[in-house]
């Protein structure tokens, strides 16, 4: 999910440019909301898309590699 590893990275990066800690909040939450998503849409792919569990076998981490 490059899309969604660009989008964790500007949040981080929008908190630490403002120098606010209101702003970090809400790019963890995000990340919290993000990751939620992440595994319905796993789900559903999984389900629906012909081929993905051979994917989900070569391809280990979703967004962050050796974490997540």
């Amino acid at each position: 999910h490059p899309m969604y590893t660009g989008f964790s990275i500007m949040g981080f990066g929008l908190a630490l440019g403002l120098g606010s800690w209101w702003t970090l909040i809400l790019a963890i939450l995000s990340m919290g909301l993000l990751a939620l998503r992440i595994s319905f849409e796993e789900k559903m792919l999984t389900e629906q898309l012909e081929g993905y569990r051979d994917y989900k076998k070569k391809i280990k981490y979703k967004l962050i590699p050796k974490i997540y």
